[in-house]
C-alpha cells in the first residue's frame, strides 16, 4: 500500500495582537538612533558650559588623594566619582568629563528600544520609543550633567532587559538572566539613590509573576535549585548595596523640607488632591508641552487610562502578557513609591527632574506599548500605518520642541566676578573662600593644578590647597568649612581670622560670592564700613575691598595685638 502523502501541519492563525509581529526592526536601526543621540549630545556639550554642580563634582572626583575624595564625596554614592576620576585622566575638558553621561544616554536609548522590541507587536514601536527617549530634553540634560543620574538609568534599563529575559524562564532556560538582572539593579543602587526604587518595583514584578503563573514559578524554582549562587545574588545584591550606601543618609532628603515644602502633603489636605497635583507636576517634567490646566490634565489622564485598558483588552495572556505589562507595572509601583515617600516627607514626589527621572523610560515604554496595542486592534494596514505616522510626527515635533529648549546655553556663573577680582587684586598668593565661592573659583582656575596640602581630617574642617601652573608662582586657597558667610555678623570674621592664623599666614584675599545678588549691592558703601568694623573687632584689617555683581573681594591682614 503506497505511503500516504504527508500533509504539512496547519498552524493556528495568530491572534490579531501578533498579526504584525513578523517583521522586526533590524538592530542597526536602534544603533542608528543611539548614534544620533550621541551626536546630538556631543554637539550640545561643545556649546554648553558646565553648571555649578558639575564643577563641584569635577572637583570632588579629581582630588589628588583618594582619601580626600572619600571625605567629600557625600552628595552621591561613590561609584560615579570613581568613573569620573578615570575619565579625568584623559583630560579635564567638559566633553571628556561628560563622556560617561553621553555614552550612557546613547546606549540607554538603544536598551529602551531593545526592551520594546522584545514585547511589542509592531515593528515600528521600538525605534519610535527609542527616538522619543533619545531626544527628550530630560534625558539630554541628564547626559550632559556631571552626576550619576544618566549612568543609573543605563544600569536600570540594562537590568530591565535581563528582567524580561528572566520572565522567559518558562519558555527557555537562561541561567544567567536572574543574577545579571540583580547585579545591574545593584549597580543602579550603587550609582544613585533612586535605583533602590527601581529595584523594589522590579522585584515586585517578579513576585507577581511567580505568584500568578505556576509555569514560571516552577521554572524559577528549578533555576534556583540549579544556580544557588545566582539565587543568592538576586536576593542579596540590591538590598546589601542599598543598605551599605544609604544607611548613613537614609533620611537625608528630609532636611530639604524648606526647599520642597510645596511637594509635601498639607495638614488637613486631601490625599487625592495631593496625589493628583503632584502627579501633574511629575508628568510635566517629561512632557515637551507642559499641561498647566488641572481640568485638561485630568481629561488627558482619563483618556490615557482608557487607551491603556483598550490596548490591553486583547493583549496576550500568561507570561507574554506579564512581560508586556512589566514596564507599566514598574511605572505604577514607582509612582506609588514616590507618593508614599513624599507622604512620609522623605523623598519628593513631583520635585526636581533629576530626582524623578527614574520614571521616564517606563513612562515612554508604557505610552508606546499602549500605542502598539491599539494599532494591533485596528485590523486595516492603512489605519495602522496612519496611526504610527501620527505618532512619528508627534515624536518629531516633541524632539524639535526639546531642541529649542536646549538651544540657548546659560553663561557660566561667576566668570564676571572672577575677571573683576583678577583685574582689581591680580593673583594673590593666598585666597580665602567659603564652600559656595570655592566652586566658582575652581571653575575659573582649572588651568591650574589643585593639590591638597594635607589629607582632609574631617568633613567640617577648613581645607587648604596649593595651585600650581608652569611659569607662575604657587598660590594657596583656604576653603572654609562654612557654606556661605553673613559678613555683617562678627562670627564670620572670627572664622576668617581663625583660618588665616591656623594656616600660618599674615594676610589673605577674600573671594566671596553670594547666591543673592542684592546681599552685597544693597547700600554697598554702608556695608563696607560695617564689614571694616566687624573685621577690626576680630583682629583683622581690611586693606582693600571691592564689590562686583554677587561678589565681595577684600585683602585682609592680621593686626598685631
Amino acid at each position: 500500500m503506497p505511503a500516504a502523502a504527508s500533509v504539512p501541519e496547519r498552524r493556528p492563525e495568530e491572534p490579531g495582537f501578533l498579526r504584525f509581529a513578523s517583521s522586526w526592526p533590524p538592530a542597526w536601526l536602534l544603533v542608528f538612533v543611539s548614534l544620533a543621540a550621541a551626536a546630538v549630545r556631543v554637539v550640545l556639550s561643545l556649546d554648553r558650559p558646565l553648571s555649578y554642580d558639575c564643577y563641584l563634582h569635577a572637583f570632588i572626583a579629581t582630588q589628588d588623594r583618594w582619601h580626600n575624595v572619600m571625605m567629600v564625596a557625600d552628595l552621591h554614592p561613590i561609584s560615579y566619582y570613581a568613573l569620573l576620576r578615570l575619565a579625568s585622566f584623559l583630560g579635564e575638558e567638559p566633553l571628556i568629563l561628560r563622556s560617561i553621561g553621553i555614552c550612557a544616554g546613547a546606549v540607554s536609548a538603544f536598551l529602551l528600544g531593545w526592551s520594546a522590541r522584545k514585547v511589542a507587536a509592531d515593528s515600528a514601536t521600538a525605534p519610535l520609543a527609542a527616538t522619543a527617549y533619545a531626544f527628550s530634553s530630560a534625558a539630554i540634560d541628564l547626559s550632559l550633567d556631571l552626576r550619576g543620574y544618566m549612568l543609573c538609568l543605563f544600569f536600570i534599563l540594562l537590568s530591565f532587559v535581563f528582567l524580561l529575559r528572566t520572565l522567559e524562564l518558562a519558555e527557555r532556560a537562561d541561567d544567567r538572566a536572574p543574577p545579571l538582572f540583580a547585579v545591574f539593579a545593584g549597580a543602579a543602587c550603587a550609582t544613585e539613590h533612586y535605583g533602590v526604587l527601581y529595584a523594589g518595583a522590579a522585584l515586585g514584578v517578579l513576585a507577581i509573576a511567580a505568584g500568578s503563573e505556576p509555569a514560571f514559578r516552577g521554572s524559577l524554582a528549578a533555576w534556583a535549585r540549579r544556580c544557588r549562587p545566582g539565587l543568592a545574588a538576586v536576593l542579596a545584591v540590591p538590598p546589601i548595596v542599598a543598605y551599605a550606601l544609604y544607611r548613613p543618609r537614609a533620611l537625608s532628603l528630609s532636611v530639604f523640607g524648606s526647599q520642597l515644602g510645596d511637594l509635601w502633603p498639607r495638614e488637613g489636605g486631601s490625599l487625592v488632591g495631593f496625589f493628583l497635583a503632584n502627579l501633574q507636576k511629575e508628568l510635566n517634567l517629561f512632557l515637551p508641552f507642559p499641561i498647566a490646566s488641572r481640568a485638561l490634565f485630568l481629561g488627558l489622564l482619563a483618556l490615557a487610562a482608557a487607551a491603556a485598558v483598550l490596548a490591553a483588552r486583547r493583549g496576550p495572556a500568561g507570561m507574554a502578557g506579564l512581560r508586556r505589562g512589566a514596564a507599566p507595572m514598574i511605572l505604577l509601583v514607582l509612582l506609588l513609591e514616590l507618593a508614599g515617600l513624599s507622604l512620609a516627607r522623605i523623598y519628593p514626589f513631583g520635585g526636581p527632574m533629576r530626582h524623578q527621572s527614574v520614571i521616564e523610560p517606563f513612562l515612554i515604554l508604557s505610552a508606546f506599548l499602549t500605542l502598539d496595542g491599539l494599532a494591533a486592534q485596528l485590523g486595516s494596514e492603512t489605519r495602522r500605518q496612519a496611526l504610527f505616522l501620527v505618532a512619528a510626527l508627534a515624536v518629531s515635533e516633541a524632539s524639535y520642541a526639546n531642541a529649542a529648549r536646549l538651544a540657548a546655553p546659560a553663561p557660566p556663573r561667576g566668570a564676571h566676578e572672577y575677571r573683576v577680582f583678577e583685574r582689581r587684586f591680580g593673583r594673590p598668593r593666598t585666597v580665602y573662600v567659603d564652600r559656595l565661592s570655592h566652586v566658582y573659583l575652581y571653575a575659573q582656575t582649572r588651568d591650574w593644578r589643585w593639590t591638597a596640602t594635607r589629607d582632609f581630617s574631617r568633613k567640617d574642617a577648613d581645607l587648604e590647597f596649593r595651585l600650581r601652573k608652569r611659569g607662575e608662582s604657587d598660590r594657596f586657597v583656604i576653603r572654609s568649612r562654612k557654606y556661605s558667610f553673613d559678613l555683617a555678623q562678627a562670627a564670620a570674621w572670627k572664622s576668617i581670622a581663625h583660618a588665616i592664623r591656623r594656616a600660618r599666614r599674615d594676610s589673605a584675599t577674600l573671594f566671596l560670592i553670594t547666591s543673592d545678588r542684592d546681599t552685597y549691592l544693597a547700600d554697598a558703601r554702608k556695608r563696607e564700613r560695617l564689614y571694616r568694623r566687624r573685621a577690626r573687632s576680630e583682629g583683622l584689617e581690611i586693606e582693600k575691598s571691592h564689590i562686583a555683581g554677587r561678589g565681595f573681594f577684600a585683602t585682609v591682614s592680621l593686626k598685631e595685638r
